[in-house]
């Protein structure tokens, strides 16, 4: 049977237009939201408390056409940030079947045509995959069993344009009926070693385990590098590749690192902590890599665009830009 990835059809409308956006809400930053080298700074939202300014919580960040961003907020609808700084609702998120469901949002990818998909999981940890377009009711489109971290559930799009789903440790793709297709392992990956992230990488697909990172290509280990320290994996990961072989992790404890081509490894941000009662109110800005703990909470989204390092922080409800190339601390 023919293989058939979830794509969507969405129909792209022109930034700005009051029309274009579902449950159109816009917010502009009154200050500069481009970082400069080796500082961040705010690009959106004011914190957790509320008020002028404030966004949904992000809980994923993922590149958008026309130098945007989408960024899923915690009810499950799908923002998008053009390159003016203004964000506008996208797309409303699943409806729940009863006041008493519990949904919540893990992940967002972007097909190539301009669709976008959605990976909910419920209260009893069945996961859910959606399809979210601008102007309809999200459309469930099949469900993936239960997962055991939900911290590590991803949705990437590869090389090849083809949406895969990382659930429990490992990767899976549609199939003509709807259901999910486990992918092969490359030869030299043992079936009892568990991806925690994912991000395409030009024509590679960067995979984290808890001591590498890996480079697939053509479902073969192009590249390893084997990292120094380890990786919790119960902290839920993220990743963003550097463009110069390596790659930007963040995990939800609040801290931002860079792993070099070489296995070296540096800390750009030591944040505050998950705990939303630990950020600060307002527009926040600083240094990186000067070994304080500085204005960052629960990290769920690291887009690297040229020289900026966007950050999704999910407990301090607010997204920010990273100036690269970032001072690093060394990593202790």
């Amino acid at each position: 049977m023919r293989r058939e990835v979830l794509y969507l059809a969405l129909a792209f409308a022109l930034a700005g237009t009051a029309s274009s956006c579902t449950g159109n809400t816009s917010q502009h930053p009154r200050h500069s939201s481009h970082a400069k080298p080796g500082q961040y700074v705010t690009m959106l939202g004011v914190g957790p408390n509320g008020g002028k300014g404030a966004i949904q919580s992000p809980v994923d960040l993922i590149e958008a056409p026309g130098n945007a961003l989408f960024y899923l907020g915690e009810s499950g609808a799908v923002f998008r940030l053009g390159p003016d700084g203004h964000a506008t609702r996208y797309a409303t998120g699943p409806v729940r079947e009863s006041a008493d469901e519990v949904l919540t949002p893990l992940s967002i990818a972007l097909a190539p045509d301009g669709s976008i998909l959605l990976a909910a999981i419920s209260e009893a940890d069945l996961l859910t995959i959606y399809r979210l377009t601008p102007g309809n009711p999200a459309e469930r489109l099949t469900t993936a069993g239960k997962a055991k971290s939900p911290n590590n559930v991803h949705l990437v799009t590869d090389s090849a344009g083809e949406v895969l789903l990382l659930k429990d440790g490992w990767l899976s793709k549609t199939s003509g009926s709807g259901g999910l297709e486990s992918l092969p392992r490359p030869t030299g990956l043992p079936g009892s070693a568990e991806v925690l992230a994912a991000a395409k990488d030009g024509q590679d697909l960067l995979l984290a385990l808890t001591d590498e990172l890996l480079w697939i290509r053509d479902g073969h280990i192009a590249r390893r590098v084997r990292l120094r320290g380890t990786i919790n994996a119960a902290d839920g990961v993220t990743l963003a590749p550097d463009g110069q072989g390596g790659a930007y992790y963040a995990n939800r404890s609040s801290h931002i690192s860079r792993f070099h081509a070489n296995g070296g490894q540096g800390i750009l941000v030591t944040g505050r902590g998950i705990a939303s009662t630990a950020c600060s109110d307002g527009i926040v800005s600083g240094p990186t890599g000067d070994g304080r703990i500085q204005e960052f909470g629960e990290i769920t989204g690291l887009v690297r665009r040229g020289d900026q390092l966007a950050v999704a922080d999910k407990a301090c409800s607010r997204l920010l830009a990273i100036g690269l190339p970032a001072k690093e601390s060394p990593w202790k």
